[in-house]
């Protein structure tokens, strides 16, 4: 049974899903600038603010994208340095950093968000409330966070079961 969840919460996509949906979008809103700018001589007015806040979503869920894989920046020096056995605890201290930044910046982030929404703050071409660019750092920070829980999990499980 604990293989089947974490296949289940492994293989679960919404990362690459939302990423590629956003690139996408975001790929035929700046070809529409293009043809709009260079063959109608005729700019859109909500293109550039439009790809900005994709691209702002963009940067969130690729960094829980990253943790998931196990490839995010990271300082490796000490970890290649110790010995083989040892070198796991490297990868959970990093993953364990990773989810103390979640947590903090998690709740700073919901409340910065609460705060925007309430104020009905709207952005300056598309008019779209700015709760919503602002709601990509939470959405990002809990999957991170969510990723980081997940990979301290297998760390732990294969260490354990490889009995230390």
């Amino acid at each position: 049974m604990g293989k089947r969840i974490k296949e289940a919460l492994h293989g679960y996509e919404i990362e690459e899903i939302l990423l590629s949906f956003f690139l996408f979008v975001m790929l035929i809103i700046c070809t529409l600038q293009v043809f709009y700018r260079y063959v109608l001589e005729n700019s859109l007015s909500w293109s550039e603010e439009c790809a900005r806040y994709i691209f702002v979503w963009i940067v969130w869920i690729a960094a829980a994208y990253a943790t998931k894989r196990m490839r995010h920046l990271r300082i490796t020096f000490l970890k290649e340095v110790a010995p083989a056995d040892k070198q796991w605890i490297f990868d959970l201290f990093s993953l364990v950093m990773m989810l103390v930044f979640s947590v903090i910046f998690g709740f700073s982030s919901v409340q910065v968000t609460i705060r925007v929404a309430e104020t009905g703050q709207l952005s300056p071409a598309m008019l779209l409330p700015m709760w919503i660019p602002y709601l990509s750092v939470p959405v990002g920070v809990i999957l991170l966070g969510f990723r980081s829980v997940q990979n301290i999990w297998y760390i732990l499980r294969e260490h354990l079961h490889k009995g230390g």
